[in-house]
């Protein structure tokens, strides 16, 4: 959904992941909630390429930056992951960063959460992706 990337995106630009303020940050949340797509917990996510990303997941994680996908470290098909060339500054001892970027395909975000974030309810050493980047 390009409207909610787009959203996301100027969120961003305006707060730098900052929480949002109280009226807006509920705003953005229930478009974010009426914009998921159905998915099962219990199926497997595929990527772009039909490659299966993971055996199932926890729940969706709605935050100030969107809904992502909680999937647990069991439930991931590490094997297919792969941190993309740019983003390799993230393994290096000094990063002070909150999350590991991933892919399976050159094209999704999986994120292995490293840190706690103020404006999520997201768990250190959980992966996330956007519902929007996977199919069933």
């Amino acid at each position: 959904m390009k409207e909610i990337t787009n959203l996301i995106h100027e969120l961003v630009q305006k707060y730098n992941y900052k929480p949002l303020p109280k009226e807006e940050s509920a705003r953005v949340k229930q478009i974010y909630a009426e914009n998921i797509p159905n998915l099962c917990d219990w199926k497997p996510l595929k990527d772009s390429n039909g490659q299966n990303i993971s055996s199932g997941f926890e729940r969706i994680v709605i935050g100030d930056y969107g809904a992502y996908i909680e999937i647990l470290e069991e439930q991931i098909n590490l094997d297919i992951l792969y941190v993309p060339p740019r983003q390799k500054f993230r393994l290096g001892k000094h990063f002070w960063g909150k999350y590991i970027w991933l892919t399976s395909d050159g094209i999704n975000k999986i994120y292995k959460q490293i840190k706690t974030v103020s404006y999520a309810d997201y768990k250190v050493g959980y992966y996330y992706i956007s519902p929007y980047e996977v199919g069933q």
